[in-house]
């Protein structure tokens, strides 16, 4: 730890994300790592910024002073944000049930702007990030729903059941990606779990 306030901010974001896919938590480790990218935030470029937010979420190690210092500086880079930097931004907030509405109201005018960039598991992802934070910017649902549209069957039964349950939970009805959702899981009905096929229902039927 004591050689982490040397790093620069790219090996500060990758150590974060290291830790995080190696799984291995080290609390100290991991204080000193957030202290030293704390100070430097400014430095950070938009994808070192969202690395580290998504490491974090994904180790569920709550820290809301730096995911605060995260999302003010990533809305000054948003605009030329990427799709997994966005989808990885808003997925961080939801996993640590973080709310951080000046970032989430940037991140949905420059998301709308490029939905059609959004791979399909970005979508499912970030539909059910703001049903977690039960953030509902109805525009950016409905992008999320056109681009969505033509690319449902290229998703996995678990991102359908996902986008389902998302929009069921912040009660937003979009027909035709409801249907579509309920023709493609027929087509997989023999794919999915018990669990995964109740859960699918009660959305469905919800909306």
């Amino acid at each position: 730890p004591a050689r982490i306030t040397a790093m620069k901010p790219s090996h500060l974001a990758r150590s974060a994300w290291s830790i995080a896919l190696l799984d291995f938590q080290d609390l100290p480790l991991l204080d000193a790592l957030s202290s030293a990218a704390g100070r430097q935030l400014t430095e950070f470029r938009r994808e070192e910024l969202s690395r580290t937010a998504w490491a974090y979420a994904f180790m569920k190690v709550n820290n809301p002073p730096l995911l605060d210092a995260i999302a003010t500086a990533s809305i000054k880079q948003i605009s030329g944000a990427m799709s997994q930097c966005m989808a990885n931004l808003v997925w961080a907030d939801a996993g640590c049930t973080f709310v951080h509405r000046p970032l989430l109201k940037a991140l949905a005018a420059v998301a709308i702007t490029r939905i059609n960039t959004f791979r399909p598991p970005e979508l499912a992802g970030t539909a059910w990030a703001l049903a977690v934070l039960l953030v509902k910017p109805d525009p950016l649902l409905n992008s999320i729903s056109a681009a969505t549209l033509p690319r449902i069957t290229l998703m996995p039964r678990d991102r359908i059941a996902n986008t389902a349950w998302a929009f069921a939970t912040l009660e937003f009805d979009h027909p035709p990606l409801l249907e579509a959702i309920s023709v493609e899981a027929r087509r997989k009905i023999t794919e999915y779990r018990p669990m995964e096929n109740g859960s699918l229902a009660r959305s469905l039927w919800i909306l």
